[in-house]
């Protein structure tokens, strides 16, 4: 699907899909992010992984590994993208097909998103009030939008019954990486809890 959408906007964008089999001692995602990193002259200076895992399944070891590997590509010149997950701050539930949580919610981020030397992409969504900026009808130019629609955080925690199910951008604060410079100061928010700690953005109900 990445590769779908990133050839759809980007035409004339070379695009290099990197598969790799698992094996006993690492999966997939890490031959593929090795070979891209690792291989000279660099094949691609945009990385980008949607797959995640749970960060604390990885442990210190795991996080340490990724991160030494993106502080590499960063010294390289190849810019890192990784999905921040679909389950909010529990990114280590695994929702099942109707996004219930199948383990008890705990504050645990997807393992990468993060890591200090790349960029976290989190899920958006659109006003949910299409009356407000879309006309019911397309005018003769086959226009249909009012103005500009307003995009907030993907979060939907409850199904079209009010049950609660694990449907949000990820986010929260990590268990093993540090704060980064960037992240403290004046103005910087930062909770207690997330005081020595990375944070990633978080989303809010609207």
């Amino acid at each position: 699907m990445d590769v779908l959408r990133a050839g759809s906007t980007a035409w004339s964008a070379k695009l290099l899909l990197v598969i790799s089999a698992s094996t006993k001692t690492a999966d997939g995602i890490d031959y593929g992010a090795q070979y891209l990193v690792q291989t000279s002259p660099v094949p691609a200076q945009v990385m980008n992984i949607s797959f995640g895992s749970c960060e604390s399944a990885a442990g210190s070891s795991g996080v340490t590994y990724w991160d030494t590997l993106f502080q590499q590509a960063a010294g390289e010149g190849i810019s890192v993208f990784v999905s921040s997950g679909d389950a909010g701050a529990s990114g280590c539930d695994r929702p099942s097909p109707l996004r219930r949580p199948t383990r008890t919610q705990q504050h645990q981020l997807h393992l990468r998103v993060q890591l200090r030397h790349l960029r976290g992409r989190h899920g958006v969504q659109r006003c949910r009030k299409p009356s407000l900026y879309w006309n019911s009808s397309s005018s003769s130019n086959l226009a249909s939008a009012l103005s500009y629609i307003p995009e907030g955080a993907w979060n939907e925690p409850l199904d079209s019954s009010s049950k609660p199910v694990v449907a949000a951008t990820g986010g929260g604060v990590s268990a093993y990486v540090a704060t980064p410079s960037w992240q403290v100061g004046s103005g910087v928010r930062s909770p207690a809890l997330a005081a020595t700690h990375r944070m990633s953005p978080l989303a809010r109900q609207p």
